[in-house]
């Protein structure tokens, strides 16, 4: 078991966040800079929890050594998303195109107001190969993956909002 924790101090509050996070505009940037597309599958919401899934392909290759064990390129997968806005929690699940019963990968997003319109977002989470001698190599790869996505969309969301300052 592979855990991660990703912590971004962003140039906005929480509620400038979640406003940007669901602008179809940004949404476009953030899927450029992150180098992913992403295709919603289903979305809805009951008692204020926004829950959806959607299937993710990202342009980054992984490793020469992961793509020989996975027999594929490319990372593919659906993410299944609970979002409790109100408390500034979103829940992720992740389920691969390829060997989804000897890998799990789940976590939190949490953001926190700072004040003087920033926020702290922070990501935790855990990966799970279960594949005898390699799963180390393929759970460092996801998390390599996860950490550059989560990179890019703090970069993403700062040029964003820069522009429309």
């Amino acid at each position: 078991m592979r855990p991660i924790e990703i912590h971004h101090v962003l140039p906005c509050d929480t509620t400038t966040f979640w406003r940007s996070f669901w602008d179809t505009d940004y949404d476009a940037r953030l899927q450029d800079k992150a180098r992913y597309t992403r295709e919603v599958l289903d979305d809805v919401t009951v008692g204020g929890i926004r829950s959806w899934r959607a299937r993710v392909i990202p342009e980054r290759t992984l490793p020469g050594v992961v793509q020989k064990l996975l027999g594929t390129d490319r990372l593919i997968y659906v993410q299944s998303n609970r979002l409790d806005q109100a408390a500034n929690r979103l829940d992720w699940d992740v389920v691969p195109a390829v060997m989804s019963d000897k890998v799990t990968c789940r976590g939190t997003l949490q953001l926190r107001d700072l004040g003087d319109g920033r926020c702290e977002r922070t990501v935790r989470g855990s990966i799970t190969v279960s594949v005898f001698g390699v799963g180390g190599s393929i759970e460092r790869a996801i998390a390599d993956n996860i950490v550059s996505s989560y990179d890019a969309t703090a970069q993403a969301l700062e040029e964003w909002l820069a522009a429309r300052a």
